[in-house]
């Protein structure tokens, strides 16, 4: 009788070992895990830039829609010059008041932001 009893006390050592052995990979893969997340912090930033990127040339469509809906002026008309900050600093001479201006309220109403700073 003495011989059964040792059996089971065998199949729970065995149990504890594998139960030891899963726990220990998940406490692997864990640490593996959380390390990696934080090497993809360039790829935000750029996907963010990307992001405003599009952003502001989206405006800058809606702004030229919109003064040519209002106005009934051709592209070329229009004035780019965002009084001299980043972009270029002479106006267009067709244009000779401020509906026809893309950075202007009464013109395309665009918000102008530099690119190059966050």
């Amino acid at each position: 009788m003495t011989g059964n009893t040792s059996r089971p006390a065998a199949g729970n050592v065995l149990f504890l070992i594998l139960i030891a052995v899963a726990l220990f990979a998940a406490l692997s893969y864990a640490v593996t895990s959380s390390s990696r997340g934080s090497g993809d912090t360039k790829m935000e930033n750029a996907e963010i830039e990307a992001a405003r990127i599009i952003q502001y040339s989206t405006s800058i469509d809606v702004g030229l829609q919109r003064m040519r809906a209002a106005t009934g002026k051709q592209d070329w008309e229009f004035d780019f010059a965002d009084n001299g900050q980043t972009m270029t600093t002479n106006g267009n001479a067709t244009c000779t008041d401020a509906s026809c201006r893309l950075f202007t309220v009464k013109g395309g109403t665009v918000a102008n932001i530099d690119l190059g700073k966050k």
